[in-house]
């Protein structure tokens, strides 16, 4: 296991994830490569992502691997040979996901033997390879952690509200008109440090906001932290 530093506390955190799920299969002197790229939350759905591969081609020589998560503040790595020769697998798998820097993905790479021998540096390559290749085919996707709060406010400072939510730029994800008019929206962490002086100036300290748990979304371009 690797461990590298993550965000300070407090800040903006943005990577990039895989966009999609995808798969690709290289070839290399009859030895086939097939590598399966899937968006992860945890260790868990990597675990998860693994035992799916090895059921669905039982069959197959090795299901090499290797996951870049962020757990704890920190970006954890792992990889495994899977009976490949000591660094031929794993840490390839890994170099191609760390080479654009992608975060919240496990990479399963299925080898079926050819019958011949690769040699140590074509069959590292190899892995490196049928990873990057698959990458390119899921894509990749800025994503960013954003804070989720309940505001309730007054029907008659609704206008106000929703122009100082806007200059914030949050994203309002729900609404309800009741006895008071109330919005969940999303904001970045910098911005939820401004959010309750904003609405309080906004309704005239009329407005409540809590805390409402957290998300991840698809950074907007046009959104700033």
């Amino acid at each position: 296991m690797i461990i590298r530093p993550g965000t300070h506390a407090g800040a903006d955190r943005t990577w990039l994830s895989p966009a999609s799920r995808a798969r690709a299969e290289t070839r290399v002197r009859n030895s086939r490569f097939l590598a399966d790229i899937e968006p992860v939350a945890d260790e868990e759905a990597a675990t998860r992502h693994l035992g799916r591969l090895r059921a669905e081609f039982p069959r197959a020589t090795h299901h090499c691997w290797g996951w870049r998560l962020w757990a704890g503040g920190e970006v954890v790595e792992r990889a495994s040979d899977a009976g490949e020769p000591s660094g031929t697998a794993g840490a390839p798998i890994l170099r191609a996901l760390q080479s654009t820097g992608v975060e919240g993905v496990s990479c399963v790479v299925v080898r079926w033997f050819g019958g011949t021998k690769l040699g140590v540096g074509p069959l590292a390559r190899a892995y490196r390879d049928a990873t990057a290749t698959a990458l390119a085919a899921a894509g990749l996707e800025t994503r960013q952690q954003l804070m989720i709060f309940r505001v309730t406010f007054p029907h008659d400072t609704s206008s106000e509200v929703r122009r100082a939510v806007a200059r914030l730029d949050g994203r309002i994800l729900a609404e309800n008109h009741g006895a008071r008019a109330e919005l969940r929206l999303a904001v970045t962490t910098a911005q939820a440090a401004r959010l309750s002086a904003a609405l309080a100036d906004a309704s005239r300290g009329k407005a409540k906001c809590v805390a409402d748990g957290q998300l991840t979304m698809k950074v907007n371009p046009g959104m700033k932290s």
